[in-house]
């Protein structure tokens, strides 16, 4: 599993903080997950916490032509998801998108939390690949 940790520092929205992946760009192989945990550090934590994430190509990748690795019941390529998470122990948990394999690449995934009442956002953008 490819787990991204972030933090919410500020109430105010900006730029998510931490590791994200850790130190290296990690790489999904077929039947692992990619997943996001917030942590929210501010005074008054709210009940849940919306999510959206957005898979795209990495920037300067020549000639990938999949948009993203991920997909849908339909075939077709899962570029977008969003959920709306409970709190648990001050952690929103989002994500758990499964990589079937054969779609190897680099790609970047954009993900924004978001207040569920004030729309205040954070977001962060991080790397990954994927492989056969």
């Amino acid at each position: 599993m490819a787990q991204c940790n972030y933090t919410i520092s500020s109430a105010d929205g900006a730029r998510l903080t931490g590791a994200g992946f850790g130190s290296t760009v990690p790489t999904l192989t077929s039947g692992e997950s990619l997943s996001v945990v917030v942590q929210w550090s501010p005074q008054s934590p709210p009940a849940t916490l919306k999510g959206y994430m957005i898979i795209s190509p990495a920037a300067n990748v020549p000639n990938q032509t999949v948009p993203s690795p991920f997909v849908q019941s339909n075939g077709q390529p899962l570029c977008y998801k969003s959920w709306t998470v409970s709190r648990q122990n001050n952690a929103y948990t989002f994500g758990g998108l499964t990589y079937a394999g054969g779609k190897a690449g680099k790609y970047e995934m954009t993900f924004v939390a978001e207040h569920p009442t004030q729309g205040t956002q954070w977001s962060e953008d991080p790397e990954f690949d994927t492989s056969q």
